[in-house]
């Protein structure tokens, strides 16, 4: 699932959005018309422009040799690539992760997208039916919601965003809900069944059987885009490691179904082997991010070439989701720092009481901080809030400071009107429960 490509379309969604509320801001514009073939064009154009400067950095860097092809392994030492054979005293494996379909009977006929396939769509589906409530449904729902589509999505937890902090998981659920997107909750797919040039989707919901219905479910070809539909179900339930037709057990290299192992220097089974990125599982699997997958990246290699001995920790790696409002997160939740053991104090502050929020329209939200009673350490931070990506980034640096504690944020001097303020804010209230002082 390519970041880029993802957040090309939610500006597109974003610039819609705001088109559509510009009452709200004092002037007045014409219908809005979506054109998802020319949203889809400006996706692609980006995307070839950074593949192009990345391909030609690989290419024009004389250190690097760069083959094209399928490679496996035929044991520890030895890469065959297409009928190139490569001795390999070290290796660093980075194939990274593909969609997952779930098991849900009647999915063994092409008659359901994947989330790659949404990123080649080129008419606007009438109705959406995402299977998933993580943050690749959750952008994609929001998404096509703007862009038009009526959205459904089916969740087979008691809530979206599972490893998320409740109260933030339940800000962006309401948020999501008030722009017109449906989320059951507690469901399971029970079947899928074909009807005509349809689709029925059979589901448990509440106890109640339901039966959902696709007039003409998008398809994905895997030989090429995804054929046009009025309607479309969407399978966004994760993804899983790429390890196919790798050699894996040739080379030695222990590997189960979330993905291969690693230890905390990210060597495998092999010792002379070493994995990075979405292609990890266990506690790695959870982590599924392209700046993890860098930071795996350097650890790795150091650890290949010098033998540094350096190890991942996730202590202070942080997460996003790039719904409006976004989620962020870094660090333990409320209740995984209770479970953990700790004596905590939290301290939260609502957008609205957020000055530049209120400036900008954007008062739907929190920020949530939480800490170590007595010794004031930062054991998380977890925001939904307009810009939470780029906010979560004091939080992270607080973490990797001095003691970690909130002192980096407590005693700097942030902009007035910002965002970053609410930061600040939640953090001077930690163990009240009362909101921070206004930003005014």
């Amino acid at each position: 699932m390519g970041c880029i490509p993802t957040k090309a379309l939610v500006r597109s969604a974003e610039a819609i959005h705001l088109a559509r509320r510009a009452r709200e801001f004092g002037f007045e514009t014409g219908d809005i018309k979506v054109d998802l073939a020319a949203i889809q064009d400006r996706r692609a154009e980006i995307v070839r422009v950074g593949v192009e400067r990345m391909t030609r950095g690989i290419e024009s860097n004389d250190a690097i040799e760069l083959i094209r092809g399928e490679a496996r392994f035929e044991s520890a030492t030895r890469i065959v690539v297409n009928e190139t054979v490569i001795e390999a005293p070290k290796t660093i494996i980075a194939t990274g992760a593909q969609p997952m379909v779930p098991d849900i009977p009647g999915l063994d006929r092409p008659n359901y997208l994947v989330s790659d396939g949404l990123l080649e769509l080129r008419r606007l589906p009438e109705h959406m039916i995402i299977v998933g409530g993580a943050a690749v449904a959750l952008e994609f729902g929001q998404i096509y919601r703007r862009f038009g589509s009526r959205v459904t999505m089916l969740v087979r937890g008691e809530r979206i965003l599972r490893y998320q902090d409740e109260e933030i998981a339940t800000t962006l659920e309401e948020a999501l809900i008030a722009e017109g997107v449906e989320i059951l909750t507690g469901t399971q797919v029970v079947r899928v069944e074909p009807v005509g040039d349809g689709t029925q989707i059979h589901i448990e919901h509440e106890g109640q059987q339901r039966m959902l219905e696709c007039a003409a479910c998008a398809v994905i070809d895997y030989e090429g885009p995804p054929r046009p539909a009025e309607d479309a179900m969407v399978t966004a339930t994760g993804r899983r490691a790429y390890t196919d037709r790798l050699g894996l057990d040739e080379a030695g290299v222990r590997h189960g179904p979330d993905g291969i192992s690693v230890d905390d220097e990210l060597r495998t089974s092999a010792q002379n082997i070493w994995g990075v990125g979405d292609v990890l599982g266990g506690q790695h699997a959870r982590y599924k991010y392209t700046h993890v997958a860098v930071e795996h990246g350097l650890i790795a290699a150091e650890n290949a070439m010098r033998g540094a001995g350096r190890v991942m920790d996730y202590r202070a790696a942080p997460g996003a989701v790039f719904t409006d409002p976004e989620v962020a997160s870094v660090g333990l939740t409320e209740r995984e720092a209770l479970e953990a053991g700790y004596t905590i104090q939290v301290g939260r502050q609502p957008a609205e009481r957020i000055g530049r929020a209120r400036v900008m329209g954007e008062t739907r939200g929190l920020v949530k901080t939480v800490a170590e009673a007595g010794t004031g350490k930062l054991l998380g931070m977890h925001i939904c809030a307009h810009n939470a990506g780029e906010l979560i980034h004091a939080g992270v640096v607080a973490m990797n400071a001095g003691d970690g504690s909130l002192d980096p944020i407590l005693n700097g001097i942030f902009i007035h009107p910002t965002m970053m303020e609410g930061v600040q804010s939640s953090a001077e209230v930690v163990g009240s429960d009362e909101p921070a002082r206004m930003s005014h």
